[in-house]
């Protein structure tokens, strides 16, 4: 199977031309093909979180039963989380997450836009696990 990302690496699996089916998640390997379009908007930020060393998550999420399907980035730390998003107009919210563990209660989560623009390298830098 040819990779639609086939310019530069799979962000999944690192491979040019022809993906590494049996570890990688890319819409094709997948058979996802409604996620296409979000993978290749998605793509440069994925990239620039791989030279970070950062590990990110692909995650899907159905608003309605079919019905329009959200795709988005998310990168999972110890108190602070990152859901990276893509808008119609495809540009990227990055919003931050902060969960903070109660102690006698469930864990309480707040959250702030870190970015929202069109550009794919800021989005990825504005992704910060230093402490507020």
């Amino acid at each position: 199977m040819s990779n639609p990302l086939a310019l530069d690496p799979c962000p999944s699996c690192g491979q040019e031309d022809q993906c590494y089916p049996e570890g990688c998640i890319c819409p094709v390997c997948a058979d996802d093909p409604r996620a296409l379009p979000a993978w290749t908007a998605l793509a440069p930020v994925m990239r620039k979180l791989d030279g970070c060393g950062i590990v990110w998550n692909w995650g899907t999420d159905s608003i309605i039963l079919d019905g329009p399907t959200r795709h988005f980035l998310e990168i999972n730390g110890a108190d602070i989380w990152y859901e990276v998003h893509l808008k119609s107009d495809l540009s990227y919210i990055v919003e931050k997450i902060f969960i903070s563990n109660a102690f006698d209660g469930p864990p309480e989560v707040d959250s702030k836009i870190a970015y929202e623009g069109s550009n794919p390298i800021l989005a990825a830098v504005s992704i910060d696990f230093a402490a507020e």
